[in-house]
Order: structure tokens, then C-alpha cells, then sequence
């Protein structure tokens, strides 16, 4: 385990809902757990493609809530706020593949697999039909067959393989898709999803319970009641993880650090280098320097 591997593992809960720390190619699961087993929302410095084996599941993704069916396939970039947001307590079962998105550099230069997960309208669920659902599943299972390391030197290059031909399939289901994603519709989500909403559009002004509250005309304890069941997550806590995802997007931008810092909502400048480390393991100049992706694109 290297130094900064380390330094993140002492960090509490909190900052990880910013950043879950992943070094590897690809990794693939199949998971059944309840649905209030780690449902609080996350971001990662991972993509993930997530196809939903259960239905009425709740979703968010960034500030819109899904009423998630049996064959949703849900594809998330390093950005996506997400997570589980019931406690029903009912089994959840998923297929997962996690993913670095620098692992598709190499055949991006011939088509950007990644843009269908990037682009600011990407379609974050996309429902499979019944042949889809077979397509991606056979895929699945034969990217799964490569998983665990195999006697022979081309087995990193079968792998590879087999992770393109699932990436351009998704593609496919993404051009050819007419079916919608379902919002949930229920009056205490929408109003949740309101708040989130004003957040995240609001994050260089000076946010605070009292001022949220007021604008809602809801009690401020009550705010912080509704927003930590909904969430998971403090009221100040999800503002500060917004503000550091914004200040990642803004440093893709090629602007100063200081002008990161006030555009993110963070006007003194060493509370900024602090608070950035804190949530993503490091200083905002050495963070500029691991953006050496080769194909994708700012999100």
C-alpha cells in the first residue's frame, strides 16, 4: 500500500463520499445485499456501468431521483453524485463493473467510447429489452471469464478485447434507445430533489442551512432532519463535496487555483488547499497533474 493509499484510509466516511479511491484497470462484480447496505450517495475517481436486476429500487443521480426497473443499465462518470436514497430493506441485486476511464485510451483514438458516459445530456439510464438484456449479459459473463489472471501471455490482451466489444456494445444501446428513464414522482422527493437542485446551481454564493431553510420555508432543524435521511449526509457536508467536485471540473479548465477557489465557493484561499486535499487526497496543483487522460473529454 503506497503513502497516499494510506493517508485516504484514515480519512473519515464523509470524504469519501467525494472521492473512493480506485487504481486498477477494471474490476467486475455481482452484488445482492439490502438496499440499506451502502446507500449513502459516493462520487469516485472511477466510471461504473450498473445494470439493475431488481426493480422499484429509488436512485439519485446528481439531483433527480429514478424509480429504477429490472434491465435499467446505469452508467456513471467520475462526476455522478449517486446512491441509493430508501432504506427498504428489500434485496438489491446488480451487476457492477467498475472502471479507469484512462484503460480505454488506446482504442478511443479510434472511437470515444467514453463520450455516451461525459457529455452533459449523457443518458444516465438507458432500459434494455429483452434482446439487449441478452447482449450485454453474455458480454458480461465473458468479461468475467477473464477476471482472474489465466496461463497464457495474450490474457491481458483477451481482456482488453472483450472490455472494448462490452464498451461499444453500451454504445449502441445508447444510440438506439427510445425508452425512458422513470423520475420518481412523489411530492416529499420532489421537493428534495428542488433543494439539491438549488445547491448545485447556487455553489459560489454563501450557502447555509439558515439561508436553505428560509428559501424553503422549512425549519432549519428540519431541513437537517429531511437531508440526512434523504442523503446521508449533513447539510454543509454534501455543499463542501459539491463545491470540490465543481473545483475538479474547473481545474480541467486550465484556470489558476485561486480562481478555482472563488468560483467553487471557496473564497479564502488556504481554507480552499486544504479542504481540496482533505476530500481528494491532494493539493490542487498536484491534482492538475494527474489529469493526463488521453481521450476523455471535461465533465
Amino acid at each position: 500500500m503506497n503513502k497516499r493509499s494510506q493517508a485516504l484510509n484514515t480519512l473519515n466516511l464523509d470524504t469519501f463520499f467525494f472521492h473512493q479511491e480506485f487504481e486498477n484497470d477494471y474490476r467486475i462484480k455481482h452484488v445482492i445485499t439490502k438496499t440499506n447496505w451502502g446507500h449513502r450517495l459516493h462520487t469516485h475517481n472511477f466510471f461504473e456501468i450498473f445494470f439493475c436486476l431488481s426493480s422499484n429500487m429509488r436512485f439519485l443521480i446528481n439531483e433527480t431521483v429514478y424509480s429504477l426497473r429490472e434491465n435499467d443499465l446505469i452508467l456513471l462518470n467520475s462526476a455522478d453524485v449517486h446512491g441509493i436514497i430508501n432504506d427498504t430493506n428489500l434485496l438489491f441485486e446488480r451487476y457492477v463493473i467498475e472502471f479507469d476511464p484512462n484503460y480505454t485510451a488506446d482504442f478511443c483514438q479510434y472511437y470515444n467510447v467514453l463520450e455516451v458516459f461525459e457529455t452533459e445530456s449523457h443518458p444516465h439510464i438507458l432500459h434494455l429489452n429483452t434482446n439487449q438484456t441478452q447482449i450485454f449479459l453474455s458480454l458480461f459473463n465473458k468479461l468475467y471469464s477473464y477476471e482472474n489472471p489465466q496461463d497464457t501471455y495474450a490474457w491481458p490482451l483477451y481482456r482488453k478485447i472483450a472490455f472494448a466489444e462490452l464498451m461499444l456494445q453500451i454504445n449502441n444501446f445508447a444510440s438506439n434507445s427510445n425508452i425512458p428513464a422513470i423520475e420518481d414522482e412523489d411530492p416529499k422527493t420532489n421537493r428534495m430533489q428542488n433543494i439539491l437542485s438549488y445547491i448545485n446551481n447556487h455553489l459560489s454564493d454563501n450557502l447555509s442551512i439558515t439561508s436553505l431553510a428560509e428559501r424553503f420555508y422549512i425549519s432549519p432543524s428540519y431541513l437537517s432532519s429531511i437531508f440526512k435521511t434523504f442523503t446521508g449526509y449533513s447539510v454543509n457536508n454534501y455543499i463542501i463535496n459539491q463545491r470540490i467536485i465543481l473545483a475538479t471540473k474547473l481545474l480541467k479548465q486550465n484556470l489558476s487555483v485561486q480562481e478555482v477557489a472563488d468560483k467553487s465557493g471557496f473564497y479564502n484561499y488556504a481554507h480552499f488547499i486544504r479542504t481540496f486535499k482533505k476530500y481528494t487526497g491532494y493539493a490542487p496543483k498536484q491534482y492538475m497533474k494527474t489529469l493526463s487522460s488521453k481521450c476523455t473529454h471535461d465533465l
